[in-house]
């Protein structure tokens, strides 16, 4: 089993790493898109160049879609076609910057914070995750077969020369027979060992809705990942606050060209590609039609707290909105990356001191035995 999990785990990162190259390639695009439009270049000429020089299919989209372009078709009408040239926020900033007027505008603040080191630092992030969750399922698997195969062996071995058992090694085989003789502390151990596996092949998901789009594949693929889904939608139902970042970036545009904060939210509640964040979106927007404040409808959607609703509403009184929501959406991402950064310190920490400590115990618990043995003869 365990070589089976190294398999989907060395899957996992072969996609990752896909993506993430993919991700690259796609925020270089949208660059060079934003740049053709903020010096008014010819933009389907532009795109065309640029594919000349990437090889296989990511170059004959970028052809189809200059041709797409020179055919008079606007550029948030082709990226329905050719959205993955695209990041997943440089879609949203192209379709929210052409139904608001600022297109420009958008795709600039977009293509600034996606090019940040620390948005592809994330990637590496993941990969020390692969090292931890290893750790920790090499760790149970190992357990499992000592259990389960070699102190049994152990006990019966010293029962039948009559030694008596040091106290450490007795609390060993204790904890082997509860487990052993405990049907559901096994299940649990396996449980965790599978949840932490489908946690980190959360990336999969993304290739997951590709792959459904194919109907000879679609029940297959729903029985195999099903689960994988699941969580991944459960962890969007319960962390609103990432896409905060995102929607003050463009309120913030909006603010700063004099644009209606609220046709903005409409915009991001049609094209947000998170199915759950558009459902919130279209909450906050019935509750601001019926009269409430737009920095409270926000916090009421979960999308700001109090402090930060209040923060912004006082500078809307004091015309600093711009400035506040950028700063603000700033904020958000940097500390949401420290945060994670702290996270997945004390997490290697943790898993390496329990794995240090486990592995003591048991060779302790296994020769302490041999040593008392060997020391009275």
């Amino acid at each position: 089993m365990y070589f089976i999990l190294l398999i989907l785990i060395g899957i996992g990162t072969v996609i990752y790493a896909i993506i993430a190259s993919q991700f690259q390639r796609a925020t270089s695009v949208m660059s060079l898109v934003s740049t053709a439009i903020r010096y008014e270049l010819p933009l389907p000429e532009v795109i065309a160049a640029q594919a000349t020089e990437i090889k296989w299919s990511h170059g004959r989209k970028m052809r189809e879609l200059a041709d797409l372009l020179r055919e008079g078709a606007s550029l948030p009408v082709a990226i329905d076609s050719y959205g993955e040239l695209f990041p997943v926020e440089g879609r949203l900033a192209i379709r929210v910057g052409g139904e608001s007027g600022t297109l420009q505008e958008c795709l600039e603040s977009t293509t600034e914070s996606l090019s940040e080191p620390r948005v592809f630092g994330l990637f590496g992030y993941y990969y020390n995750l692969i090292y931890i969750v290893m750790i920790v399922n090499a760790l149970i698997l190992t357990t499992a077969f000592l259990m389960y195969f070699i102190i049994p062996k152990y006990k019966e071995i010293f029962n039948s020369f009559g030694v008596e058992l040091p106290a450490l090694s007795v609390l060993l085989i204790s904890i082997v027979d509860l487990i052993v003789g405990s049907p559901v502390l096994f299940v649990i151990l396996i449980a965790v060992q599978v949840l932490l596996t489908l946690w980190l092949l959360i990336p999969l998901a993304g290739l997951l809705q590709f792959l459904m789009k194919h109907n000879r594949l679609r029940p297959y693929l729903t029985i195999v990942f099903g689960p994988l889904e699941f969580l991944r939608n459960q962890a969007s139902r319960c962390f609103p606050l990432r896409a905060t970042p995102v929607i003050l970036r463009f309120l913030a545009v909006a603010a700063r060209t004099g644009k209606p904060l609220q046709g903005t939210l409409i915009s991001m509640e049609r094209h947000y590609a998170d199915a759950d964040i558009r459902r919130r979106l279209a909450k906050v927007n019935r509750a601001i039609e019926q009269g409430g404040e737009l920095w409270d409808c926000l916090a009421r959607g979960r999308f700001l707290n109090r402090a930060q609703a209040a923060s912004l509403q006082a500078a809307a009184s004091n015309r600093q909105l711009p400035f506040a929501l950028q700063e603000l959406s700033r904020t958000l991402m940097s500390n949401r990356e420290y945060r994670f950064e702290i996270a997945l310190e004390w997490g290697r920490f943790l898993v390496i001191m329990a794995l240090v400590c486990w592995v003591g115990f048991v060779a302790i618990s296994m020769f302490l035995p041999l040593v008392n043995l060997i020391g009275a003869l």
